[in-house]
């Protein structure tokens, strides 16, 4: 899901992204107006540092969220473990997408395209990414394919 915030307020558009993976600013004159910026180009350029230029890959149902992480990882310079006490939540949905019944060529042709996408981003953003990390998203796309083989026999 993406989201378009109606603000041009700096402050707003931080804290939205600081919540949600906001993709857009839209507005209309008389909003620009009560902001009143002292250079309306260089205000909408600092809209756009704030939320950046990458974005989430609608094309793809399954995966989308993981290939995302990846094409932030290159922003990454620390990594923390979190607490032995941390709790991480899931809510499955019937209907969504990651329950939704797939045959054995979807399932391998949607891991196929998540190859080629993470193969491209790896290449074209070399050498800024790390190949182990990489590595790892291709070892899962190889399960996932081992999985949908275990569940056919």
């Amino acid at each position: 899901m993406e989201f378009i915030i109606d603000t041009v307020d700096l402050e707003e558009i931080k804290d939205a992204v600081e919540h949600m993976p906001i993709v857009g600013v839209t507005s209309n004159p008389s909003i620009v107006k009560r902001t009143s910026p002292e250079n309306f180009f260089d205000h909408m350029r600092a809209i756009r540092s704030i939320i950046g230029k990458e974005r989430f890959d609608c094309s793809f149902e399954r995966g989308e969220d993981a290939l995302f992480m990846a094409k932030l990882s290159k922003n990454v310079k620390v990594i923390r473990t979190s607490s032995s006490d941390a709790v991480y939540y899931r809510r499955l949905r019937n209907g969504s997408a990651s329950r939704k019944g797939l045959s054995v060529w979807e399932r391998l042709r949607d891991n196929a395209r998540l190859a080629k996408a993470y193969t491209l981003l790896y290449v074209m953003g070399f050498p800024h990414y790390d190949a182990l990390f990489f590595a790892t998203r291709f070892c899962a796309l190889a399960r996932n394919c081992l999985f949908v083989f275990k569940k056919t026999a």
